[in-house]
Order: structure tokens, then C-alpha cells, then sequence
């Protein structure tokens, strides 16, 4: 609808109030009645009726004639051959409210303005598009059974087919760049960015870890990755083996003790949830408060791990721009408007960009460290692959997240300069699966990325700076505790056999919290009496089994087999070295397949053997 007499009469019929004619004048008065239904810009034969109640209401009241009722009876609704269509997108009435509150009612009213927003419509195209292609592909699954949106027919009531949404804004001055409210403005006037809220899922797990961080864990505290009891989350039953829903894969591998690192890369749930427990429920709803999520006192239970209460879009993009920030969320105003001239060209109003409110989360180097880590789910996780043809600027990073019934998924992310999210689900509550095993790295990611991709490489490029409390150590990547040179994993490429590779890692701690044990997998004795670590993932033939090495020589003459040539440990920096060298022993492990529990290990014959006898 229009704001005001003048606004109407310009938008409807491009002409100044004192130039309307009397059935013009009606045609306003009857649109009063509901402005949407019975505008002539969305049903002008309603209208029209609408219209000629009002005109025969005059001629009763002795308004008008008899005469000049008939001749307007007659008359169509003719409207300016180009009107202004408001309300064609979500985003529209919120900038049309800014602008009011801006240069004030009066002004507004008088219409004619031309007013600039903080959109780029580059942004806003792809991803309409993308969100749209996406949600498309959902209702085209083999067996897909829910409401599509080609079957809905307008006036049928509030869709119920797949939605979606996405809300991009410079995290620094709060200038929102692209705005998706809904899929279809035209089928829904509801607003899922204002109004919406719907459970995050495994999105959670960024803020979860940052909670923890913020009580003393690392990166490389170690959590059990195992089968967990549901009846310790409850969600979605109150029994059997809680859902490994989160590596977004279709059957997901248990592996033992792992750094919290790995569990986080892999969106593991199981380990998440011990994690939050290790850290405490109560901890971990103060930790999210202070990223700016609501959590009532009474909503403080254990499934509150798995992302199980409702977070708001942007709330969601605040947050997530503090992994950006140093520790500080993003802006928490949400500008739309940049500049408005009058009719006559003149600039009434100019909003100079300049930081916005924010609150600080979490310590600086918590906030990098997240940001690492989410880098290498994307470089070695769940997202492996998925985000390849980002620009070589892009320096953010991006989470996806599923609820553990699949009604709904999230992608989150960031580059220096802004956030972006991305929902896309069911609005109506007990939705059902959009289908099983619907990811947010199949659904919502694409739409995360097509929008990011079409921003001007200015909001792209940029280093998220690393703070100065942080301290690096070498780990080891399969038990997360201090690396020693003899830190190995096996690795299974697609298609070929297992090899070994270097399984240390420069890990990220701040400083005062990067004192911790030796490997106690891959060295020969177990550091500071903790449980040795096993990964199933890792081939046992790669566990260290050295000897225990000898002070001083043992052999007084000469060392024909060479028995104490020392270890030769493999420089981590050299790409050359890819095996395991045991004293003298040649390098047998290129030779066979680790998975081959068959294989033999060649064996070289030792030489000749040759006693001498000395003769005093």
C-alpha cells in the first residue's frame, strides 16, 4: 500500500490529490477497507466494485446526481500507466518504515522521492535465483511427498510447500546487502527474517566450541567420538542411539577419542554433545548469550547441544561475524537506507557509513581459533570439496547445519567485511523431513555461495588478522596432543591404496593454554599417564614400536649389522620423506597395502657372518 492522501494519488493515478476525479476519489476511499485485496494494483474488478459502493453511498447522501452517478458507474478504473507496485518484495516496507522514521511522516507523504538503499542488486539477483533453483531441487526428489510450490494456487491460504531466506550484511556498519524474506512475496507476505525462528541444529557447534574455549578448552582437548544413548539429548524419541546427523554424510564412522578439532571438522554430534557436557550446559546457554542467541533459564537442558531451540536469522549472522571480528558480534542495527531526494532532485537526507553497536562474545583468541578451524572444515571436513570455487580472495569461512528430523538447514558464513545467512525449511511447526538426509551443504550452502560470489571482490578480499595472545604448537592431528617426530596417520585415497602421511599439525592456543602432554599414540611410552588414543581410522601397523634406545654403545668392537645406527627421523618439512624408517631397516611400507592384513614385509639377509680371533 501507499503512506498518506498524496502518496496514493500519485502511485494510483500519478496525478496530486486536487486533481483527482470524484470515482478516483472513491477507488482510494474503498481501498481503506483491506489495502491489499482490494487495491487496484493487485484486483482492479474488486476495486471497481468496491468503487461503485461508494459512489451509489454518495448519491444517497445526495453527493452527487443521478446523472453523474450513471456516467461514473460507467467510468473504468484507468491507474498511471506506470505505477509504483509497493509491496513486491519483503524487504520494501522496511525501508519504506526507515525512511519515514528518517525524514519524517510529512515529508514522506508528499511522495516523488527517489530513495537509495544499501542493496546490491547484483547480490540480490543471485540469490532469488540460486534460493529458488535450490528449494526447486528439493521438491524434485524421487518420492518427494510434501507440497510443491507449482501446486499452489494464490487465495488457497498461507503455503505450506518448502521456504527459504537469506540476509547478507557489512558486518561493520550494519548495511544490509541482500535480503530474502521468503521465497515468494507474492504467495506470503510473512516476513521469515523479521518473524522467523526455527532450531539452528548442528550450526550450533561454532558457538558451542567458543563457549568452551572460553572455560579453558583447546583445540585439542579430546572428546569420545562413540555411539551416545538419546535418552541423554531427547530429541526426536525417548530412546535407541542418538543420530550422527551432523557430518552430513550418509553413514558417518565412529572413531574413538578424538581433539575437539576433528569433531568440529566432521560436525560430529555425538562428540559435540560430551564436549558441551565436559563444559557444562549452564556454561555453554551463558556462552551463547553472549553471542546475542536468547536462552531461557528454562530451555537450559542438554538437547540445547544439538542446536534443538530457535534462533532468528539475524540473530544467527551477528553471531557468526564474531569469528571476523576479534571477538566482537556484528553489528546489531540493521541500516537500509544510504540517501533520499525530494522531487525536485534535492538531497533531503545522506547517511554516511560508520560503525555500528556491537558487543563483545568472546576473547580475540577464541575468536581466531574458531575461525581456523572452521577453515579446515572446509579444507579437510565435512565441507571438503564443497566450497572449491570460492574466489582465491576469499579469506572467510562458512558452517552448514541440519536439525536432526531434516525439516530445516542452515549455512553460515563470513569474509572480513560481511555475514552471511542462509535458512531453508519448513515455516509450519512438526514440519515434516524436507527428505531424508536433507544437508545443509546440499541445500542451503549453494544459495550461501551464489550470493557471496556475487559480491564485488571489495567485501571479498581481506585477512582476518590473527591476535597476539596466540600461541602455535606442534600437534599431533589424530590424538591432538604434542606432536613427536614419529606422528603418522594412514590415509585412503579414492581408489588407491593406503598410505602414510605426516600427521603433524600447527595447532592454535591461547596464551597460558598450550601446555600439553606428548602423543601417547606414536611414541613408545604413554605421557603423563594418560589413556593411550586409538583412531579406528588409523591402520595399527602405523602405531610407533621402537625399541628402547641404549645411553651409550653396548658393543665394544665392531657393529657388523649395524644394530646401533640411530633412528632416522623423518623432517616434517621435507615433501620427500612419505615413510617410516625403523634404525637401518629399509623402507618397507611403500611396498604393501596397509589394509592388507596378509601382506609380508620383505626382509633383507644380513651378510656373511665373520668371527676374528684376537691372540694375546
Amino acid at each position: 500500500g501507499y503512506y498518506g492522501l498524496r502518496s496514493a494519488a500519485l502511485g494510483y493515478f500519478g496525478k496530486e490529490p486536487k486533481d483527482l476525479t470524484i470515482p478516483e476519489c472513491a477507488s482510494i476511499v474503498t481501498i481503506l477497507r483491506n489495502p491489499l485485496e482490494i487495491s487496484p494494483l493487485n484486483n482492479i474488478e474488486v476495486n471497481k466494485r468496491g468503487r461503485d459502493h461508494v459512489l451509489r453511498r454518495m448519491h444517497a447522501e445526495g453527493m452527487i446526481t443521478q446523472k453523474e452517478l450513471t456516467t461514473f458507474l460507467a467510468t473504468p478504473v484507468q491507474l498511471n500507466p506506470k505505477p509504483l507496485k509497493r509491496g513486491t518484495s519483503h524487504v520494501y516496507e522496511l525501508i519504506a518504515a526507515e525512511a519515514r522514521h528518517l525524514i519524517g511522516e510529512d515529508a514522506f507523504a508528499r511522495g516523488g522521492l527517489v530513495i537509495r538503499t544499501t542493496l546490491i542488486k547484483s547480490v540480490q539477483d543471485a540469490a532469488q535465483a540460486a534460493l529458488e533453483e535450490s528449494l526447486a531441487k528439493v521438491e524434485a526428489q524421487e518420492g518427494y511427498t510434501q507440497p510443491k510450490k507449482s501446486d499452489y494456487k494464490r487465495g488457497s491460504g498461507a503455503p505450506k510447500y518448502v521456504q527459504g531466506a537469506l540476509l547478507m550484511v557489512d558486518h561493520e556498519t550494519g548495511e544490509v546487502l541482500a535480503y530474502l524474506g521468503g521465497r515468494d512475496h507474492a504467495h506470503s507476505q510473512y516476513n521469515f527474517i523479521e518473524e522467523g525462528r526455527k532450531p539452528m541444529g548442528t550450526a550450533l557447534f561454532p558457538f558451542l566450541v567458543a563457549s568452551g574455549f572460553e572455560k579453558g578448552l583447546t583445540p585439542a582437548t579430546a572428546v569420545e567420538d562413540e555411539p551416545m544413548d538419546n535418552r541423554s539429548i531427547m530429541v526426536g524419541g525417548r530412546e535407541g542411539i542418538l543420530g550422527e546427523w551432523g557430518a552430513e554424510i550418509a553413514q558417518p564412522r565412529y572413531q574413538g577419542m578424538i581433539p575437539i578439532r576433528r569433531a568440529l571438522e566432521q560436525s560430529k554430534v555425538a562428540a559435540m554433545v560430551r564436549f558441551g557436557t565436559k563444559v557444562g550446559v549452564d556454561r555453554i546457554a551463558d556462552g551463547l548469550r553472549s553471542f546475542g542467541f536468547e536462552v531461557p533459564e528454562s530451555e537450559v537442558l542438554p538437547r540445547l547441544l544439538v542446536g534443538w531451540d530457535a534462533a532468528s536469522l539475524p540473530q544467527a549472522v551477528s553471531a557468526v561475524a564474531t569469528f571476523a571480528r576479534s571477538g566482537e558480534t556484528g553489528a546489531r542495527q540493521a541500516t537500509y537506507v544510504t540517501r533520499i531526494d525530494d522531487n525536485q532532485g534535492k538531497v533531503i537526507m545522506k547517511r554516511e557509513s560508520s560503525p555500528s553497536t556491537r558487543r563483545v562474545a568472546v576473547n580475540p583468541a577464541t575468536a581466531y581459533q574458531v575461525h581456523d578451524m572452521l577453515r579446515s572444515t572446509m579444507k579437510d571436513g565435512n565441507l571438503k570439496g564443497r566450497v572449491d570455487d570460492m574466489p582465491t580472495t576469499f579469506q572467510g569461512a562458512v558452517k552448514t547445519g541440519s536439525t536432526f528430523d531434516f525439516s530445516g538447514c542452515w549455512s553460515l558464513g563470513y569474509s572480513s567485511r560481511v555475514a552471511c545467512g542462509v535458512w531453508c525449511g519448513f515455516l509450519q511447526g512438526g514440519a515434516p523431513a524436507m527428505y531424508e538426509g536433507a544437508f545443509g551443504k546440499d541445500i542451503a550452502l549453494p544459495v550461501w555461495k551464489a550470493a557471496m560470489k556475487a559480491l564485488p571482490q571489495k567485501y571479498l578480499q581481506g585477512e582476518i588478522r590473527r591476535p597476539s595472545n596466540i600461541e602455535e604448537v606442534d600437534v599431533c592431528r589424530v590424538s591432538g596432543m604434542r606432536a613427536t617426530p614419529h606422528c603418522y596417520e594412514s590415509v585412503t585415497e579414492q581408489g588407491q591404496p593406503a598410505k602414510l602421511r605426516d600427521a603433524r599439525r600447527k595447532e592454535l592456543f591461547r596464551a597460558g593454554t598450550e601446555f600439553i602432554p606428548s602423543c601417547p599414540l606414536h611414541t613408545a611410552a604413554i605421557s603423563g599417564g594418560d589413556a593411550p588414543i586409538m583412531d579406528r581410522g588409523a591402520d595399527l601397523t602405523v602405531v610407533d614400536a621402537r625399541p628402547v634406545h641404549a645411553r651409550e654403545p653396548l658393543l665394544l668392537g665392531s657393529d657388523p649389522y649395524q644394530s646401533e645406527v640411530p633412528d632416522k627421523a623423518i623432517d616434517a618439512d621435507d615433501e620427500n620423506n612419505n615413510g617410516v624408517f625403523f634404525r637401518a631397516m629399509e623402507n618397507v611400507f611403500d611396498n604393501l597395502s596397509l589394509g592388507d592384513e596378509q601382506a609380508q614385509i620383505p626382509l633383507v639377509s644380513p651378510g656373511k657372518l665373520e668371527i676374528e680371533i684376537e691372540i694375546d
